[in-house]
């Protein structure tokens, strides 16, 4: 198959990107052609499509993803569409982007989803709708141990990550915790929001602010780390940043939506928090058990390892395709 996966505008480092980037090259192994681009960036979407001549485009997220839908219908190339927590959680919902994200909703081919809860957020008109979990691509790194208790959020600077919510938390921890460290890694995509989160952690030497960091590189930081968080409003899949750190054995603690809760037992493969007291004794709780600590981070691997394999998730995307392509090819034949 000639697989082109597409995005509006793809974001370097994002959960959309590296879920693209995984997929790709697990396709690639597998045999298959494929390129990735981001579509703003093209100055003749046209040309490329009819130069590159896909079997057909996989893109993600519904809302951003008009342009390419339209084109694709032109073109009469299949569409394979990834639903984002965006599309969800806000872009159903927005009186101004409703209508273009169900136009793309109605017009691909197939829509895939991380996780069932997702489903349940679509309309009911939404019919080929297929569920293929994440898996994990990452490169093991040798465990150091900090000096200090350090909390580490993998997300970007935007109000959904609750960013300025963690710096807060862990503000009023440091009574209970001396040697607590915050570290923060992400790029800011909110500017206000990213002035607020600036200002509110100047002077304070207790947290670091890396900003940006490649995805290839990200297991060295959560090497030396001892717990993961996830603190977000909402997540539309399964976030790469808790799939990594259970992958690397990592304890985690999340907010307790329904994209954290499909990977997340509460007490069995991580905490769940549903208020800032909650976190604040998520965190007090895995500061002082050390061999609760290690039976999440086992039962968290064991899930991670056996349950989101890559190979379950290429043949998921292998057979959504191809359907696809069979469906498309027996609609002609008809004609």
């Amino acid at each position: 198959m000639r697989i082109l996966y597409a995005m509006n505008k793809l974001v370097k480092n994002t959960g959309n990107y590296i879920s693209i980037f995984r997929i790709a090259a697990l396709m690639q192994n597998k045999g298959h052609t494929i390129s990735v681009i981001s579509f703003d960036d093209l100055n003749k979407p046209e040309k490329f499509m009819q130069s590159f001549k896909p079997d057909l485009i996989h893109t993600f997220h519904a809302y951003n993803s008009y342009n390419i839908v339209k084109l694709a219908s032109t073109l009469t190339i299949p569409i394979v569409l990834t639903v984002t927590g965006t599309d969800v959680n806000a872009d159903l919902n927005h009186h101004e982007k409703r209508e273009k994200t169900l136009f793309c909703l109605h017009n691909a081919n197939a829509v895939t989803i991380f996780h069932s809860a997702m489903k349940e957020l679509l309309p009911k008109t939404i019919k080929n709708v297929k569920i293929i979990p994440q898996s994990v691509a990452l490169e093991k790194t040798e465990k150091k141990c900090p000096k200090k208790f350090r909390l580490l959020l993998v997300a970007n600077i935007r109000p959904v990550k609750c960013n300025l919510f963690l710096v807060k938390s862990c503000e009023e921890l440091l009574k209970k915790i001396p040697e607590l460290e915050l570290v923060f890694i992400g790029k800011i995509l909110d500017k206000e929001y990213g002035k607020k989160f600036l200002q509110k952690i100047k002077g304070k030497n207790w947290i670091t602010y890396y900003g940006e960091i490649d995805h290839q590189d990200i297991a060295q930081y959560y090497s030396c780390v001892n717990i993961a968080l996830n603190t977000s409003l909402s997540e539309g899949g399964m976030a790469n940043s808790l799939l990594e750190a259970m992958y690397l054995k990592i304890p985690v603690i999340a907010s307790s939506i329904a994209g954290n809760r499909t990977i997340i037992k509460h007490n069995q493969r991580g905490l769940l928090f549903k208020n800032k007291n909650e976190f604040k004794k998520s965190v007090l709780k895995l500061y002082n058990d050390k061999k609760l600590r290690k039976a999440l981070t086992d039962n968290a691997y064991t899930f991670v390892t056996t349950q989101l394999t890559p190979s379950t998730e290429v043949q998921g995307y292998i057979d959504v395709y191809t359907n696809v392509l069979k469906a498309r090819s027996n609609k002609i034949k008809k004609k």
